[in-house]
């Protein structure tokens, strides 16, 4: 079935993937924190307030991973990673298509190292990843995305 509905409540929460089309994951109290990797691979999933925290340990590699069948919307969500972290934060796979809207991208690196992209997309087609009215507080580069009005 689709059109699922999962309100998280304050806290901190592990990785998890979405594969149900139709999902919507929503903050219900604005400070839920997801610690470890999310995936998704559902078409047409909707993501709402969530704070996506990536640390060295829990998800060296990434945070979000948006699958090649996805079709996913960032609603004012903050999208964080540790200050020494090299790696992307999020993975979006060939043909998957993601929107940012109104997010916050904090961390990356910041000192001693070459900044990595804070956005990798794994194919030559960066039609299909786009930031709108977004805040980035990265020392990573946006340069796969079709950005419009994205603050630095």
């Amino acid at each position: 079935t689709s059109r699922n509905t999962i309100t998280l409540g304050n806290g901190s929460y592990g990785g998890f993937t979405l594969a149900t089309s139709g999902t919507m994951l929503r903050s219900g109290g604005g400070r839920s924190i997801v610690t470890r990797r999310a995936s998704f691979t559902g078409r047409v999933q909707s993501v709402e307030g969530v704070h996506f925290l990536g640390s060295l340990t829990d998800n060296p590699s990434h945070i979000i991973n948006i699958g090649a069948a996805a079709r996913v919307r960032f609603v004012n969500c903050i999208i964080e990673l540790a200050t020494t972290q090299l790696t992307p934060a999020i993975r979006l796979e060939a043909g998957g298509r993601v929107v940012f809207i109104g997010c916050t991208f904090v961390g990356g690196t910041t000192t001693g190292a070459p900044t990595a992209e804070f956005v990798r997309v794994a194919s030559a087609d960066v039609t299909h990843a786009f930031t709108l009215g977004c805040y980035d507080e990265t020392a990573g580069t946006f340069a796969t995305l079709t950005n419009t009005a994205l603050v630095a």
